[in-house]
């Protein structure tokens, strides 16, 4: 999924799992960044790509999960760029490019 990330905002993309704690990563244009297993809502900052980037968020087990990228300039709302839920697959994928 391509997610445009223009100059002057912030992201950040949330992951949760959701049942089993089978285990989460993360990767960065195909390199592990983070490994965690637990049903915490995790957020991570996204700096703005000086073109593009990938991140895959793959879920263990067979269960699943929520990512979401969120739009978090304004400190007082939060705005859901791009959603994957569990009907979606193990693997959700997001392109950010800049424009």
């Amino acid at each position: 999924m391509e997610v445009n990330y223009s100059d002057g905002k912030k992201l950040q993309l949330w992951v949760k799992d959701r049942g089993e704690l089978d285990g989460i990563s993360v990767f960065l244009n195909g390199h592990l960044v983070r490994c965690f297993a637990d049903q915490v809502t995790h957020k991570f900052p996204l700096e703005r790509p000086p073109e593009s980037v990938k991140l895959l968020v793959a879920f263990g087990g067979n269960d699943g999960g929520v990512t979401a990228i969120v739009d978090v300039t304004d400190g007082n709302s939060e705005l859901v760029v791009a959603r994957q839920k569990p009907e979606d697959g193990m693997k959700h994928e997001y392109v950010l490019k800049s424009i």
